[in-house]
């Protein structure tokens, strides 16, 4: 619970500019050629082999979801299904070869995008947003584990 007005005017601000930055988020993923896919590509690259219910826990998303997403991913040829080494009648999905390709790619093509958003700014402005985007999401997690 906030204790004073200009805490209320923050979470107000913060929340307003987190619905923006939102879509800014959907654009480079539409910009990235990948849609959706380009977080379930980040997830696995980041996880390994993985359950598509552990890419749907870590998109924050429904099974069914992730399921479409990755069965699209599947078709494009940027994953494969593995046995599952722990459980050998489940699957897992991981990246191929060409999904690494097509994930550097995507990255690479939105580093370009941010990267010309901001180059009226200096190296100050830039470190500045991101401590605060940092601290910000840190600060959240941290509140979150508290019960706040």
């Amino acid at each position: 619970m906030p204790t004073s007005p200009s805490q209320t005017t923050h979470g107000r601000a913060l929340l307003d500019e987190l619905r923006e930055l939102g879509a800014l988020r959907r654009d480079l993923q539409r910009r990235a050629r990948l849609g959706g896919g380009l977080v379930a590509l980040s997830v696995l690259d980041r996880l390994g082999p993985a359950r598509v219910s552990k890419v749907a826990d870590e998109l924050q998303v429904d099974l069914s979801v992730a399921s479409r997403q990755v069965a699209a991913l599947h078709a494009a040829g940027y994953v494969t299904r593995v046995p599952d080494p722990r459980d050998g009648r489940s699957q897992q999905v991981k990246l191929t070869a060409a999904g690494k390709r097509a994930l550097r790619k995507a990255q690479e093509r939105s580093v370009e995008v941010l990267d010309g958003a901001t180059r009226d700014w200096t190296d100050a402005e830039v470190d500045t947003l991101v401590a605060g985007l940092r601290r910000l999401r840190e600060d959240y997690l941290l509140r979150s584990l508290e019960g706040a």
